[in-house]
């Protein structure tokens, strides 16, 4: 295997790892209560119809967030009922 390859592997395992300790420091700044009044500063307005996703894409899309969600719950043994919409 050439050295470069080498290299650039290593220079990219090292980016990750720097930049999950970054997103790890960051996280610590941070709290639920700030982020809360963040968002109640949004206004609530429909989207515009250009921003709107068609019914088959929002439901290919819950369907991988519910799959998505088993995951992060550790529920490899068994499946996760779909929640109901």
């Amino acid at each position: 295997m050439p050295p470069e390859f080498v290299a650039t592997a290593l220079a990219e395992k090292m980016s990750i790892l720097t930049t999950e300790t970054y997103l790890l420091e960051r996280a610590k700044l941070g709290s639920k209560k700030k982020f809360k009044h963040v968002l109640s500063k949004v206004q609530s307005n429909e989207a515009d119809d250009h921003d709107m996703l068609s019914d088959s894409i929002t439901k290919a899309a819950s369907g991988r967030a519910d799959a998505m969600r088993c995951y992060l719950q550790k529920d490899y043994l068994k499946m996760c009922a779909p929640v109901s919409r």
